[in-house]
């Protein structure tokens, strides 16, 4: 597919994709080899991948041209962030070692925010800061709703300048998300409905859940509207 559009990319671009490509072909033809890969050699391969991934990542941000297509890559990014996030936030959550401090730090390192929370708290991460910070914080990059922010600010634009809409689902889920009270987090108080889970999580467990229940169901939209070539279901727009 990428040499059906090479003029489309510039030369580093074109050269990150080949390195990943070659990277691939090298890592499969060394696994024809062995019954079992190695773990070290495993995370090695990876390594390698995410650094080629960060570049292409890079060029896209500095050279692409801010139009349709560029939008839609924001989206994308964002909806595949913003379901990361809360599919591993609830996931947590609704563990009975919520609370523990090696859990949490297992859950910053996850959201790539263990930096941010040691400049900011300056102490062993305990569940409050640490939920408020991946979840509602409004400056943190790696948080649910600066994400889902993000996400809700794209889409209002791509429905201007395209002159469309879409359902208001996903901003009703954070705005749901936002009214949520912290202080229920405070005491872990009892079992909700019998279950092993404490009250306060499973409510914000629940709200993560539906945050992410909506961003599938746009992202199911726009395929359907501007990526699915069969009959006429969407609208062309400018870039495609």
């Amino acid at each position: 597919m990428a040499t059906q559009v090479r003029e489309r990319f510039s030369l580093d671009n074109w050269h990150a994709i080949n390195r990943l490509q070659h990277q691939l072909q090298r890592y499969s033809e060394g696994m024809t080899e062995v019954a079992q890969p190695e773990l070290g050699e495993a995370l090695a391969f990876l390594d390698q991948v995410l650094l080629t991934s960060s570049s292409l990542a890079g060029f896209a941000m500095d050279n692409m041209t801010r139009d349709d297509g560029w939008r839609f890559l924001i989206i994308g990014r964002r909806l595949e962030r913003l379901g990361f996030l809360t599919r591993a936030i609830e996931g947590f959550l609704r563990q009975r070692y919520a609370s523990t401090p090696g859990c949490l730090d297992w859950l910053l390192e996850l959201a790539d925010s263990i930096i941010t929370y040691r400049s900011r708290y300056l102490r062993r991460p305990e569940r409050l800061p640490v939920i408020d910070l991946l979840v509602f914080e409004d400056s943190n990059p790696h948080g649910v709703v600066f994400q889902a922010e993000m996400l809700v600010s794209y889409l209002q634009r791509t429905a201007r300048e395209l002159d469309t809409q879409f359902e208001p689902e996903l901003a009703e889920a954070l705005a749901a998300l936002r009214r949520f009270d912290l202080t229920q987090l405070e005491d872990e108080g009892e079992p909700a409905g019998g279950s092993s889970e404490p009250a306060g999580l499973a409510a914000l467990a629940e709200q993560l859940g539906n945050l992410q229940v909506a961003a599938e169901h746009i992202s199911d939209v726009l395929s359907a509207r501007y990526f699915t070539h069969v009959g006429d279901v969407g609208r062309q727009t400018m870039a495609f």
